[in-house]
């Protein structure tokens, strides 16, 4: 047996026995961020930022049950004829008048274990928006897909694909139209489990991405194990020169959406929201009113206790 410590410690100072323990928590819960097996001494900074941290998960909070996380479109394009092919989900927060991008807020969504929530939450709602706005296929026309991100952490959590089956009987949705796009760093994490997932999301019809590939440790190995509908990689890992020949399903000339393993990289091209056919879900309703800070309730230590609970 193996085993590893992660400290925080803190010398003693002026204050009482409470904030001497709360400086060791916060500095522990640095110490949890930083890797396992890390020893940090507490720092003023490291309280601080605790602080800052912990305003924002309020926050975070309220905005969830204000309904504040919807869905916003971005066009998935069919590279040589321009037509559309369907929709990837993007988790917008809409704060008064303002629209807040992913980018702000993820990291403490995710830092805080709120990020499965937020997904949840804008998921259901744009399979609902999408049963009821795309029209069913007829001759000559393509069907549509619906595109959502899966975190890691959301994708190995026990019950996603029951709770996902879930989502769509309540949308009625055919799970043909979904596609679930999953992060090559998830399946880093736990390649059995995320084998075993990608395996029941396909025989019960639900497409599967891989999202990003060649941005963590690539290797062609997995893709030759699983089976995907398509891939899209970074422009970085497009410059690299290939080291390993996979044998092409589909040529990238005839779509940017092939059944088989990686052919080769070409971009996915975006259309502005503005340009969505009438076909698509529509656009996000009237902003609810802005989660604004109030006092954070409990202490420092109290709260980042909880927070290391839920990893």
């Amino acid at each position: 047996m193996h085993v590893t410590a992660t400290i925080g410690a803190a010398a003693v100072e002026e204050g009482t026995a409470d904030d001497l323990l709360e400086r060791a928590e916060v500095a522990a819960d640095r110490a949890v961020e930083s890797g396992t097996g890390t020893i940090l001494v507490y720092d003023d900074a490291f309280r601080e930022e605790a602080r800052r941290f912990i305003a924002r998960l309020h926050e975070l909070r309220a905005a969830i049950e204000l309904g504040s996380f919807v869905p916003h479109y971005q066009a998935l394009v069919e590279l040589p004829h321009g037509g559309h092919i369907g929709a990837e989900v993007l988790a917008r927060w809409l704060d008064g008048d303002d629209i807040r991008p992913a980018g702000t807020w993820i990291d403490v969504a995710r830092r805080g274990r709120l990020l499965a929530e937020i997904s949840e939450t804008v998921r259901r709602r744009a399979l609902a928006e999408a049963a009821r706005a795309w029209p069913r296929p007829s001759p000559g026309r393509s069907e549509c897909r619906l595109s959502v991100n899966i975190d890691g952490d959301e994708l190995l959590a026990e019950g996603f694909v029951e709770r996902l089956r879930s989502e769509l009987a309540s949308s009625g949705l055919e799970p043909r139209f979904l596609m679930v796009e999953i992060t090559e760093q998830a399946l880093l994490t736990d390649l059995a489990r995320a084998a075993s997932v990608v395996r029941s999301l396909r025989e019960d019809g639900i497409r599967v991405a891989l999202d990003d590939f060649g941005t963590g440790w690539s290797s062609l190995g997995y893709l030759r194990e699983l089976t995907w509908t398509s891939s899209s990689s970074t422009g970085a890992s497009c410059r690299r020169p290939a080291t390993t020949t996979v044998r092409p399903a589909c040529s990238p000339r005839s779509s940017t959406s092939c059944t088989g393993s990686v052919s080769g990289c070409w971009p996915r091209v975006w259309r502005p929201i503005s340009t969505r056919p009438s076909s698509w879900p529509p656009a996000a309703t009237t902003p609810r009113a802005s989660a604004s800070i109030g006092p954070v309730p409990g202490s420092t230590r109290t709260e980042l206790r909880a927070v290391r609970a839920a990893r």
